[in-house]
């Protein structure tokens, strides 16, 4: 997964070849370790990448993950929660290279929900905004709450969600 580090050395900058990568998916991923063992229980990636691209025509590809710059995770008993953003060199959403030949885009207003034993992607939660920290969570009265920072300036607010 890329970073935006001082060196520049980023996903979206990195050699292409028709628009695809030139390394393997997936583009970006969670990995879910075993810390006791050492053990990798479970990995998934994050977003769908380009599977419509006419180099890729005629094969049945599993999502192969986005072009992500920023990953928020928390973990909590049961569930994990990524918010994951592709910027520019100036911190601004963009969209991925391949989304001109039609893949999904992953919109970076999406909170992914992914069972915590398997990796299975639970649910996605679209935004009111772009998610500007990691997931933080809460409980009142019993009830448990996800909290996320959204948006930016005048714009910033925190979004709170529920948990059934």
């Amino acid at each position: 997964m890329g970073g935006s580090g001082g060196n520049g050395a980023t996903l979206n900058n990195l050699r292409r070849i028709g628009g695809l990568y030139l390394f393997k998916p997936p583009y970006s991923k969670i990995t879910a370790i075993d810390m006791n063992r050492g053990e990798i229980l479970w990995e998934t990636p994050i977003g769908n990448g380009p599977r419509n691209h006419p180099l890729l025509k005629g094969l049945d590809l599993p999502p192969l993950g986005d072009a992500i710059e920023r990953l928020g995770v928390m973990v909590t008993k049961t569930l994990v929660f990524v918010n994951a953003q592709r910027l520019d060199s100036v911190g601004r959403n963009v969209p991925p290279p391949w989304k001109a030949w039609g893949d999904p885009d992953m919109d970076s207003k999406l909170l992914y929900v992914f069972d915590k034993q398997s990796g299975a992607l639970i649910r996605e939660i679209q935004l009111d905004g772009l998610s500007a920290a990691i997931p933080m969570t809460y409980t009142v009265e019993g009830k448990q709450y996800i909290a996320l920072a959204i948006g930016g300036g005048e714009n910033a607010e925190i979004a709170a969600l529920s948990l059934p």
